[in-house]
C-alpha cells in the first residue's frame, strides 16, 4: 500500500517539474496515462473495469490532473518571469 503512495508522489513530482522541459514532460505523462486508462477500459467489461479502477482511481486520477495542471501553471510562470 505504501508503494502506491510513493509511486503517486513520484509521478506528481515529475508532472510538476515537467515545467522545466517546457511542459513537454508533463504533457507526455498525462497523455500516456490517459491512453493507458482508455486502452485498459476497452479491453474489459465495464463492470470489471469500474470494480478494478474506482477504488484506486477516485484519489489518483484527480491528483494526477492537479499535479499536471500545476506543472503547466509553473511553466506559464517561468515564461512570464524570464
Amino acid at each position: 500500500m505504501i508503494q502506491y503512495f510513493f509511486n503517486n508522489v513520484y509521478v506528481g513530482i515529475i508532472l510538476y517539474c515537467g515545467a522545466i522541459t517546457f511542459g513537454l514532460l508533463t504533457a507526455s505523462v498525462l497523455i500516456s496515462n490517459g491512453v493507458f486508462i482508455g486502452y485498459f477500459a476497452t479491453k474489459m467489461p465495464l463492470y470489471s473495469f469500474l470494480l478494478l479502477t474506482l477504488p484506486h482511481g477516485i484519489f489518483e486520477i484527480p491528483a494526477i490532473i492537479l499535479a499536471g495542471s500545476s506543472g503547466f501553471i509553473m511553466f506559464k510562470f517561468l515564461i512570464e518571469f524570464f
